[in-house]
């Protein structure tokens, strides 16, 4: 049974050179003694020495915070994370990505956050770019880009509006019961697209199930983390390369946003009304295929039974509004 605390969360496949910076992050966090925390690190099919590096940069700082270590050979940060949410002791956990350095306080803060205010289904914070030493900014890279999980997440700290709907996994706090239902009769939908790289995505539809389920997302601009990227990740190809993957996720991601439009109506079956009739004049007349394939996307959630397949929106009602 889990117990008050956090769960750290941390997934690496080959990240044996990221991990002593991350870890020496989480070794300077100062939570006062308030709550126990502990680090479940999961080695997602590394071919490096991804699991050594980890155990022997932890145990030099002498932690009384405990480091579990496991392997899962199934490639994908999905299937690693449902490892650790298996093994995670405590009620809350926050994701730290490989290349991922916490604010001293940030556990804390999350702790205070996620206890006080139990309508959160998550919280994000704001992300600072940490370059290694002589490497500069590419001129094409904004102060805030989400693609790159990188600024704030919002103006303001407050409640996430339900326009926008999603916080990106690094740093993501939350609650492990939460994550179990969510999941518990639904994995995850990205699993049935053809390109495997579309699971990146899978923070978003956490999101998007959390909204569905009745929750809310949070943006505290004083949760702060460093994302530490190399100059392999700063490249416009890498770039390029992540907007391509969010394309293939956004054909399920479209999805729940339809969804999410539909419940949020006071007035659903005029919105779908609306859909049913405006959408279609989109779908005939755009010249643009982006568009098209997105207005093919809204008729096909809205009214399943138009394309014959997929019931993604009963499918959601039934497995998470329970």
């Amino acid at each position: 049974m889990a117990r008050p605390g956090i769960s750290v969360i941390l997934c690496t496949h080959n990240g044996a050179a990221k991990l002593p910076a991350t870890l020496n992050y989480l070794a300077r966090q100062n939570v006062n003694g308030r709550f126990e925390w502990e680090i479940v690190f999961v080695d997602n099919n590394s071919t490096d020495r991804s699991i050594e590096i980890a155990q022997g940069t932890w145990q030099q700082y002498n932690s009384e915070v405990p480091l579990f270590i496991y392997k899962e050979n199934t490639p994908g940060k999905y299937y690693a994370f449902q490892l650790a949410i298996a093994k995670a002791s405590y009620d809350f956990f926050i994701i730290c990505d490989d290349d991922t350095g916490f604010q001293e306080d940030y556990l804390a803060r999350a702790f205070h956050l996620l206890t006080t205010h139990p309508e959160i289904g998550a919280a994000g914070g704001r992300s600072l770019l940490k370059l290694p030493e002589g490497t500069t900014v590419p001129g094409w890279l904004p102060d805030d880009y989400e693609p790159f999980a990188l600024g704030k997440q919002a103006d303001q700290t407050g409640y996430v509006p339900l326009k926008k709907g999603r916080l990106w996994g690094a740093g993501l706090a939350s609650r492990k019961d939460l994550y179990k239902k969510l999941y518990a009769d639904l994995p995850s939908l990205l699993i049935e697209l053809p390109d495997k790289k579309a699971m990146i995505s899978e923070d978003t539809e956490f999101c998007a199930r959390i909204i569905l389920s009745g929750g809310k997302l949070y943006y505290d601009e004083n949760l702060v983390l460093h994302h530490m990227l190399d100059s392999s990740k700063l490249t416009t190809a890498h770039r390029d390369e992540l907007q391509r993957i969010h394309g293939v996720s956004a054909l399920v991601l479209d999805r729940y946003r339809t969804a999410i439009k539909v419940e949020s109506q006071t007035n659903k079956w005029l919105y779908k009304m609306k859909i049913f009739f405006i959408t279609p004049l989109k779908l005939l007349f755009s010249r643009n295929l982006k568009s098209k394939a997105r207005y093919r996307s809204l008729l096909q959630y809205v009214y399943p039974g138009l394309y014959g397949s997929d019931h993604i929106i009963e499918r959601i009602r039934t497995c998470i509004k329970k």
